[in-house]
C-alpha cells in the first residue's frame, strides 16, 4: 500500500520531507510573485496544492520511490497548468477596476435573499439525503442522480456566497453577510465539510483583495467577530468529526495522495484499466452517450485507484490532480492529448470570461459568475475532473445566454416592426 507507506516512511524521515515542503513552497511563493508581483494571493489554493504535492515528488525521488523520468514528467505537467492558471488569473485581474463596479451595481438584498435561500435549500437536501440516508459518504452521494442536478447551482452558488458576503462586509454591512456567513456554514458543516469553509473564506478574502486593488476596509470589532465565529464554528466541527492535530496534518500531506498512488507505483496506469479514451477526456459527456466505462462508478479516477490500491471501492479517494491523472490515463504519445486538455481548459475558461462576463472590456451584470470562472480556475490543477464539470456548465450557461441573446433581439425587432406598421 503506497499511502501508508510514504506516510511511514515520510514520518521516519520528517527532516527531509520539510526540506522537500520548503522547496516546493519555495517555487509556489516565486510563481505567484512573478506573476502578480506579492508572495500570496487568491490563488493561494493552487500554491497549498502545488507544494504538497511537489514535496511528495521530490521526496519520492530522494528516497528513491520516483525515477527522474517521473520527476520530468511532473513538472512538465504541473508547470504548464500552473502557469497557465496564473496568465489566464492575471489576464481577468487586468479588468478589475471595471468588474469591481460590477458588483457595486448589483442590487445587494435581492442577490443576499438568494443565497440565504439557496444555503438553506442546500441544508435542507442534505438533511433528507443523506443525514437521513444513514449518513452515505460525501462522495458517495455526490454520484447519486439527484445531486447532478444541484451540482451547477452549487458550483456558481457556493464561490459566490463566500465572495458576496466578503463584498458586503467591506461595505460596511452587518446582518447580510451575517445571515450568509451562518446559512452558507450551516450547509457546509451538514454536507460533511471539515471545516474546509475556513479555507474557502480565506482565498476568496485574497482573491477580493486582488480585485478590489486595496485593503478591506471591515471595522475592527466587526472583523474580530467575524474570525472568532469562524473559529469556534470550525473547532467544534473539528471536536465533532474527533479530528486531531496528527489527524489534520495528515490530511495536508494528503493533499498529494493521488501523487503518492501514482508516481510511487510500479504500474501507473493500472486505475485507467479499461477506460474508454473519450471518458478520460471528458466523463460526462461519455456517459451521455452511453460509454459503459464512463457508467461504471469504479473506474471514476479517485475510486479506481482506490481499489488498486485498497482492493475494495470505499467510495471514497483523492482528487485527480492533473500530473496524476495524465500518467495514469496518457502513456506514450498520448499524452499529447493530455497537454491538448489542459491548453484546450484554459482557452474555455478564457473564452467564457471574455465574451459573457467582460464583454467589449466592460464588466455586464454576469459579473456573478466571475467567482465560478475564478473557482474553476484555481481548482482545475487539483482536479481534472472538477474542471470538465466546470466545461460542461459553461457550454450550457453559453447557450442559454445565446437563447436569451436571441429570444430578447427577436422580441425587439417584432416590437420594431409593428411600431413601423
Amino acid at each position: 500500500m503506497h499511502v501508508i507507506s510514504a506516510l511511514s516512511a515520510i514520518s521516519d524521515h520528517i527532516a527531509a520531507y520539510f526540506v522537500c515542503l520548503f522547496l516546493a513552497g519555495l517555487i509556489g511563493i516565486g510563481l505567484n510573485y512573478i506573476f502578480l508581483k506579492k508572495y500570496t494571493s487568491g490563488l493561494l489554493f493552487v500554491q497549498i496544492s502545488f507544494a504538497f504535492n511537489t514535496a511528495i515528488i521530490l521526496f519520492g525521488w530522494w528516497n528513491g520511490n520516483v525515477t527522474l523520468f517521473r520527476v520530468a514528467h511532473y513538472f512538465i505537467y504541473e508547470m504548464t497548468v500552473v502557469v497557465g492558471v496564473y496568465w489566464v488569473y492575471r489576464q481577468i485581474l487586468k479588468g478589475r477596476t471595471k468588474l469591481f463596479k460590477g458588483f457595486q451595481q448589483l442590487n445587494i438584498n435581492t442577490v443576499s435573499a438568494i443565497l440565504v435561500i439557496y444555503n438553506i435549500a442546500i441544508s435542507l437536501m442534505i438533511i433528507k439525503y443523506v443525514i437521513g440516508n444513514r449518513g452515505v459518504s460525501r462522495i458517495e452521494y455526490m454520484q447519486a442522480s439527484w445531486y447532478s442536478y444541484v451540482r451547477p447551482i452549487i458550483f456558481i452558488l457556493d464561490p459566490l456566497s463566500y465572495l458576496f458576503l466578503i463584498y458586503l462586509l467591506d461595505r460596511g454591512k452587518r446582518v447580510l453577510p451575517m445571515l450568509i456567513l451562518v446559512s452558507t456554514v450551516s450547509a457546509s458543516i451538514l454536507g460533511g465539510s471539515k471545516a474546509s469553509y475556513l479555507y474557502g473564506v480565506l482565498i476568496t478574502l485574497l482573491f477580493y483583495r486582488d480585485l478590489k486593488g486595496r485593503p478591506l476596509v471591515i471595522p475592527r470589532a466587526l472583523k474580530s467577530a467575524f474570525v472568532i465565529g469562524l473559529a469556534f464554528s470550525a473547532l467544534l466541527t473539528l471536536v465533532r468529526l474527533h479530528e486531531d492535530m496528527t489527524s489534520m496534518a495528515e490530511r495536508f500531506v494528503l493533499t498529494g495522495e493521488s501523487t503518492i498512488e501514482v508516481y510511487y507505483s510500479a504500474d501507473p496506469t493500472a486505475a485507467a484499466s479499461g477506460v474508454s479514451t473519450f471518458a478520460k477526456i471528458h466523463r460526462g459527456v461519455a456517459k451521455v452517450l452511453g460509454d459503459r466505462s464512463a457508467n461504471d462508478p469504479d473506474t471514476l479516477f479517485g475510486f479506481a485507484l482506490n481499489i488498486v490500491e485498497y482492493g475494495v471501492n470505499t467510495f471514497t479517494g483523492p482528487n485527480a490532480a492533473i500530473p496524476s491523472y495524465m500518467l495514469c490515463n496518457y502513456p506514450g504519445w498520448e499524452n499529447l492529448i493530455g497537454l491538448a486538455s489542459i491548453f484546450c481548459y484554459l482557452a474555455i475558461i478564457t473564452w467564457f470570461y471574455e465574451r459573457f462576463i467582460y464583454r467589449r472590456r466592460q464588466a455586464t451584470p454576469r459579473v456573478i459568475f466571475l467567482p465560478f470562472v475564478v473557482g474553476c480556475l484555481t481548482a482545475f490543477p487539483q482536479d481534472y475532473n472538477y474542471g470538465m464539470s466546470c466545461v460542461t456548465l459553461i457550454c450550457i450557461l453559453s447557450l442559454s445566454f445565446a437563447w436569451i441573446s436571441l429570444a430578447v433581439a427577436a422580441s425587439q425587432n417584432a416590437r420594431s416592426i409593428h411600431d413601423t406598421a
